[in-house]
């Protein structure tokens, strides 16, 4: 990902279906978060899938009374470092209304809510996410025109990528720019510190090995062979060598 130009990522637990492994998967989380030089916005995803020997309410009841507790008391002695809460808002997975149960106690322990929603059906959860102050709504493949204005009218952005959203969306290239660096990091809450150079900000950037940076979106592909340095937190983590070097 250093490679990439990738200085802040997303990593969620989930489909671990009970309350050791989905913490298992956080610790590791944690870990990486710890050793990398990278930045990891870490999401708990516990209700992504149900397990089949119980229900959906069960389920809900188990992130609710047993999960989002047990985050909560590893986070308050500094054993974990949760920052989002999503939720499989799905028909046959978790309703309108139980994903909105389990994103609001997330958002009440202090996660910022990034949900699955709108991907096979159409459920209305874009209104939902948009009433309870979701930072970002993915997939939306079925999101109605009345979500769409709800998430306008609440300020969110669609999670974007650069190199299909020139074509396919038909975005100008700094368009694109803002929504691939500060419009992403505003969707994981770390808008104030990542996403744009700004005096006060980490110092997280690349240095291209081109004239121009709309080269990093005409790439498709091969990115390392525009990207000459990886700045992360003021210091280079990675550089591709160049031909001659190499």
């Amino acid at each position: 990902m250093l490679r990439s130009g990738t200085t802040l990522v997303e990593v969620k637990s989930g489909y671990g279906l009970d309350t050791d492994s989905e913490v298992k998967m956080l610790r590791v989380i944690e870990r990486a978060r710890r050793s990398l030089p990278i930045d990891i916005s870490c999401t708990f995803c516990g209700a992504h899938a149900v397990p089949r020997d119980i229900t959906p309410e069960e389920a809900t009841r188990r992130v609710l009374q047993e999960q989002l507790p047990r985050i909560q008391a590893l986070t308050s002695v500094g054993e974990l470092h949760v920052h989002n809460i999503d939720v499989f808002c799905e028909e046959g997975v978790f309703s309108v209304q139980q994903s909105r149960e389990i994103l609001l106690a997330g958002k009440a322990a202090g996660l910022n809510i990034n949900f699955h929603g709108e991907e096979l059906h159409r459920l209305n959860s874009a209104e939902m996410g948009a009433e309870i102050g979701a930072l970002a709504i993915s997939h939306l493949e079925e999101v109605s025109e009345e979500g769409m204005r709800a998430m306008a009218r609440a300020a969110k952005e669609f999670p974007l990528v650069m190199n299909l959203a020139c074509v396919t969306l038909r975005m100008s290239m700094p368009e694109v720019l803002v929504a691939a660096t500060l419009n992403a990091a505003a969707a994981l809450g770390r808008s104030d510190m990542h996403g744009s150079l700004e005096i006060g900000k980490l110092a997280n950037f690349l240095i291209l090995d081109n004239p121009r940076w709309e080269h990093l979106i005409y790439q498709m592909g091969d990115h390392n062979s525009v990207i000459k340095h990886v700045v992360w937190h003021g210091d280079i983590v990675h550089s591709t060598p160049s031909i001659d070097e190499s």
